[in-house]
């Protein structure tokens, strides 16, 4: 497993590289990310342009749902947004989907709601060498795990940036990426970089 200071380190040494392809790439990345947080409300939700975009950020489009089903997926995220509903109460109503413990996408619309939580991602888990929560038997563990991965990338991350050389990646961050009457979390930031830090490992 990569620990924190490790990953500090890696990050430290490689930022300028990192932000650099995700600033050449950014109309289709972190600017669509800062368009939506801007303007998430329980209204804006229900409109298509809103969901066209949320839909292909998160690559939700990927998931091949359904014209229903996607309706679907949107009545929870409004009713999430709109009231005070746990983050276990999501992931278990996030079942009228398609069956599926949605794991990625229910920490998804929990970040767009609260970007100081972190975001449940196959390519930053394999990085970091943790099991995703699919790999557990039933539903029940799943959703269980689901949770509990949310709490541990919280851990994790909050871990990071009390580590020498997180406040000078976070800096170039802001330098390369910064966006006028917009500020990024610590979380979204290291969720930025992790992901791009995994695609610029397996050369992509």
């Amino acid at each position: 497993m990569l620990k924190e200071t490790e990953l500090v380190v890696n990050l430290v040494s490689q930022k300028d590289a990192l932000l650099q392809l995700i600033q050449k790439d950014r109309a289709k990345s972190v600017d669509k990310y800062v368009w939506i947080q801007k303007n998430v409300s329980s209204t804006s939700i229900q409109t298509e342009e809103f969901q066209r975009v949320w839909s292909d950020f998160y690559r939700l489009n990927n998931a091949k749902l359904s014209i229903e089903k996607k309706q679907v997926f949107y009545q929870v995220f409004a009713k999430y947004l709109a009231n005070e509903v746990s983050y276990t109460e999501l992931v278990s109503e996030m079942l009228s989907v398609n069956g599926k413990v949605e794991s990625s996408f229910s920490s998804k619309i929990l970040h767009t709601k609260n970007p100081n939580m972190p975001i449940i991602d196959s390519n930053v888990a394999k990085e970091l060498g943790w099991d995703l929560p699919s790999k557990k038997p039933t539903q029940g563990a799943k959703i269980k795990a689901t949770v509990q991965m949310v709490d541990r990338l919280s851990a994790y991350y909050a871990n990071c940036f009390t580590k020498d050389g997180w406040a000078e990646v976070s800096e170039a961050f802001d330098e390369y990426l910064a966006v006028p009457e917009f500020e990024y979390t610590e979380v979204k930031k290291i969720d930025i970089l992790l992901w791009q830090f995994y695609r610029t490992r397996r050369g992509r």
